[in-house]
């Protein structure tokens, strides 16, 4: 219990795939409504995109108001202007996304955020590229990944928004802190359990991308896989990269990427050990 509040809960994001920041969405007019159209109507994400339309004009007026409380709550103290940028970025999506108004009022409300840019090698883990320190609600991104390097999986905006999102599930990734302080999970289960709530965050980022695709296109992170989104080849149509929890679970232990929270977990496990 004593290692559980004075070690911060870090959450990590595994990528599908190395990419570049530009779509491969169509980029004539024509196409691209072609590709909507296919979206709406049979598409993997048609019901998002459905929900999106319906909500979109009432949620960006109730959403202009919400904003200035979301910007209120983050912390930018060494006022990088790359932060300060990609802020503004996440306000357009946040304007045209239902999904991420409610994950970033929700940050907003269990007390907000304070963002750092540090050196590639001071996440804190092996895994580095960003961190999110639930406990002093401290989101932590590498140099590397402010500065937006083509062909990197991790980009600015997109790496932002996964571990704002993390952050807005800092319940769920407590929760399973709690479960093993108390002895009813053991350190495989605890990692497998932090990797599901992690699981919901790249549902939702997918979410983003079908409903404010136009937003995240104009500011250049149109590549679909940022946004753990596959473009089919032929029809441009966008479908989740990962198909379940399974899907993403096996890329998460192949990555390396459960094994920061097996060691976290291994760690703790041994100091409980060692204090009997």
């Amino acid at each position: 219990m004593g290692l559980c509040n004075s070690k911060p809960t870090r959450v990590y994001s595994p990528s599908p795939s190395t990419s570049s920041r530009s779509s491969s969405a169509p980029s004539t007019a024509s196409n691209d409504q072609r590709a909507r159209r296919q979206l709406t109507a049979d598409g993997p994400l048609a019901g998002l995109r459905g929900r999106s339309q319906s909500t979109n004009v009432a949620g960006t007026s109730r959403g202009a108001g919400h904003w200035s409380s979301v910007l209120s709550s983050i912390n930018n103290p060494s006022g990088d202007q790359r932060i300060a940028r990609a802020l503004g970025l996440v306000k357009d999506i946040y304007l045209n996304s239902a999904t991420l108004r409610d994950r970033l009022d929700t940050v907003a409300r269990e007390g907000g955020a304070t963002i750092h840019i540090v050196a590639d090698d001071e996440t804190g883990h092996s895994y580095g590229h960003a961190a999110t320190r639930v406990s002093d609600r401290t989101i932590l991104l590498t140099e590397s990944t402010a500065s937006d390097i083509d062909g990197n999986h991790h980009q600015l905006l997109n790496t932002l928004l996964i571990e704002l999102t993390n952050l807005g599930r800092a319940t769920d990734f407590q929760q399973v802190n709690v479960e093993f302080a108390q002895g009813k999970i053991g350190v495989a289960r605890a990692a497998h359990n932090k990797e599901r709530v992690e699981y919901g965050t790249i549902e939702e980022m997918s979410r983003y991308y079908s409903e404010a695709r136009p937003e995240i296109e104009a500011a250049g992170y149109g590549n679909p896989s940022l946004w753990y989104v596959a473009s089919d080849a032929y029809t441009g149509v966008p479908s989740p990269s990962y198909q379940s929890f399974e899907d993403y679970y096996a890329v998460a232990r192949n990555s390396g990427h459960t094994d920061v929270y097996t060691d976290f977990y291994t760690r703790w496990k041994n100091s409980m050990e060692s204090s009997d």
